[in-house]
């Protein structure tokens, strides 16, 4: 990784931890209304999500809404350096796991056959091209590039999404990226 990607990587992270809590949540629920005006989450059976961490995008607001429409949410579960995800019925039951990042239990495993899913991915920032940069495990990566017609969307806050970000070779991008601002 670059010495530059890593700078950029600690100023947005740093930026992001530094927004209030009334922004946080008022970008949070821009996000989850927007989010749910697209076509192909509006279409989607079931939404791969991920349980917001530190000062991320509250992506709670995202499940329960999906759950009250009927659709089927899958959280990812760290399983020997991979990710894998799985069905929750009742987000209130995920626990810490990896680096304390709230995870299943237990759960129906999302067989990556099931169409009509879209996957929402997390991201130290992202670019007008669909870029990401996460957070350096690589694990988003490696699950993208091994189910490719997956729906990818991108949530991050308004300062997150860049002109253009440093990729790799080996970075997958989003098909789009869903701000706090319309």
């Amino acid at each position: 990784m670059s010495i530059e990607k890593k700078e950029l990587r600690k100023k947005i992270l740093k930026e992001r931890d530094a927004l209030s809590f009334e922004q946080r949540d008022n970008d949070s629920g821009t996000i989850c209304d927007l989010l749910f005006l697209h076509p192909a989450v509006l279409n989607a059976k079931s939404i791969l999500m991920f349980a917001s961490f530190g000062s991320e995008p509250n992506t709670d607001i995202i499940a329960l809404r999906a759950m009250d429409m009927g659709k089927e949410v899958f959280y990812p579960k760290v399983e020997d350096k991979e990710i894998r995800f799985y069905g929750t019925e009742d987000i209130f039951k995920l626990k810490a796991g990896y680096k304390d990042i709230r995870e299943p239990e237990t759960g129906r495993p999302w067989d990556g056959e099931e169409k009509g899913a879209v996957i929402l991915v997390p991201g130290t920032a992202f670019d007008r091209e669909g870029r990401r940069m996460g957070y350096g495990g690589g694990f988003y990566d490696r699950f993208l590039k091994e189910h490719p017609s997956i729906y990818r969307i991108g949530i991050c806050f308004p300062f997150q999404l860049l002109d253009s970000i440093p990729a790799e070779e080996h970075d997958e991008r989003v098909d789009m990226v869903i701000t706090g601002r319309e």
